[in-house]
Formats: C-alpha cells, sequence, structure tokens
C-alpha cells in the first residue's frame, strides 16, 4: 500500500504541473491515464520539476504527445487510422531496411518503437522513427571503441542523410549483436524498459535471429516484454522515478 500511495501522489503532483504549466487542460487532466502518467514519470519527470517558467510551445507538443495527447485543436485520428498508418510505416522501413543493407550488410534487421509505432499516441509531423538495430553475433558495437565508434558514425551519416519514404527522419536508440540482444532481453535489462515500454508499439523486421524468423521472433519480444520479470522490473523504475519527483 505505501508503494501505491507513493505512485499515487506523484502521479497527482505531474497532473498538477501539467496544468498549471498550461500543457492540459482541466478536463484532459481527468481523462489522463494511470499508464501513461507512469511512462511519463519514467521517462521526464526528473526534468520536468526543473523546467523553467516559461516553457516553449515546441516542449508542450512533445510532452502531449508523450501523454497519448494531440496537438491542440488537432484532428484526433481513430484507432483504426493509426494502426493504417502504423502498417504504411512498417512497408516503409522495410524499405529503408534494404537500401540501408547495401552499405552496411552485417545487419540483420531492426526494431521499430517510439510514438510512430504506438497507436495510442499521436506523433507530430518532424516526429522521427525510433530503430534498434540488430546485427550478426559477435560484431564489435561498443562506442567506446575505435571500430564500435566508427560503426555508429558510419550509421549516424547514413540515417541523418535518409529519411523513411514519407520524410520521417530515422533516430538510433541502441545496437546489439544478435547474441547480446537475446541475453539482454533474457535478463530484462533496462534498456528495454524503454524502447519496449509499450510492448504493443514494439516491431522486429528483418532476417531471422537464432531459430526464430521475423513472426517467431516478435512473439518472443511480447512475450518477454509482458512477463513478469519485466513487469517487476518496471514497476521498481516507477517507484524510484515517483520517489525522486516527490523528494524534488
Amino acid at each position: 500500500m505505501k508503494e501505491e500511495r507513493i505512485i499515487k501522489d506523484a502521479q497527482e503532483k505531474v497532473s498538477t504541473l501539467l496544468g498549471q504549466y498550461g500543457i492540459v487542460s482541466t478536463q484532459e487532466q481527468k481523462q489522463l491515464s494511470s499508464e501513461c502518467l507512469n511512462e511519463f514519470l519514467v521517462r521526464s519527470s526528473h526534468e520536468f520539476v526543473n523546467l523553467p517558467t516559461e516553457i516553449s510551445d515546441q516542449t508542450k507538443k512533445k510532452i502531449r504527445r508523450m501523454l497519448g495527447l494531440g496537438e491542440t485543436g488537432a484532428r484526433e485520428l481513430s484507432s483504426e487510422e493509426r494502426d493504417k498508418q502504423i502498417e504504411m510505416l512498417i512497408m516503409e522501413m522495410r524499405g529503408y531496411l534494404e537500401k540501408l543493407r547495401v552499405h552496411q550488410d552485417d545487419i540483420l534487421g531492426m526494431i521499430l518503437c517510439g510514438s510512430r509505432m504506438d497507436n495510442q499516441k499521436m506523433p507530430a509531423e518532424e516526429s522521427d522513427v525510433d530503430v534498434v538495430f540488430i546485427f550478426k553475433s559477435g560484431f564489435h558495437l561498443d562506442p567506446s571503441t575505435p571500430e564500435g565508434e566508427k560503426l555508429l558514425y558510419h550509421l549516424r551519416d547514413y540515417t541523418d542523410k535518409t529519411a523513411s519514404d514519407s520524410g520521417f527522419p530515422v533516430e538510433i536508440d541502441e545496437l546489439y549483436g544478435e547474441d547480446i540482444f537475446f541475453k539482454k532481453m533474457t535478463q530484462a535489462d533496462s534498456e528495454m524498459l524503454i524502447w519496449g515500454w509499450n510492448a504493443d508499439a514494439v516491431r522486429y523486421i528483418g532476417e531471422p535471429l537464432g531459430e526464430l524468423n521475423e513472426s517467431s521472433v516478435n512473439e518472443y519480444i511480447q512475450q518477454t516484454l509482458t512477463n513478469n520479470v519485466f513487469k517487476e522490473k518496471r514497476q521498481n523504475r516507477i517507484k524510484e522515478a515517483a520517489q525522486k519527483l516527490l523528494n524534488t
């Protein structure tokens, strides 16, 4: 009960701050789901309390997207419309992956995540496509090494110059070798808690990983991101973020 009270108090504090900054209306405050507020607590509450008195419209829009709210006055899209947008994005990113592999054939596939893949959120026109690249096992990916640094610069040079067919910028979230990816998933690594916060907004596209084809990889990701180990770690992150906010 103490943990539930801490999280509830933090949610109420966030909701109050959102209203004070003019980011959400009084009616929207009442509609904010517990899950959206929890995600916001983990991702941005530590930054939110230190914002200046006046914040930019761009920052307000970003926060609203994180909370699953569209731009003020904009037409809300139905779940069906968002699903169509997501499927179109997946198709575009398949083509993107094929072109990228001409330059970097050690990439097996990519995990798509973030607001553009979440049908509960309405990304802005300038929102990027968040991707996690999966490489062949044993590939040097640590950016602190010369090989890893060179690889990261090479990939960022490509993604910075190459948008999706619809013009969406592409943002690299993580780089994993195939072996490290499975290891981190098994360990419920904290990195997965961020890009995999909403399991329904995560989709792998590409070559088979291990003995799993694309469809089986996605089943594995869904099962892993929603298992009890991940749920417990996610709850701990929420509690830690809530406690930190209340102590600010």
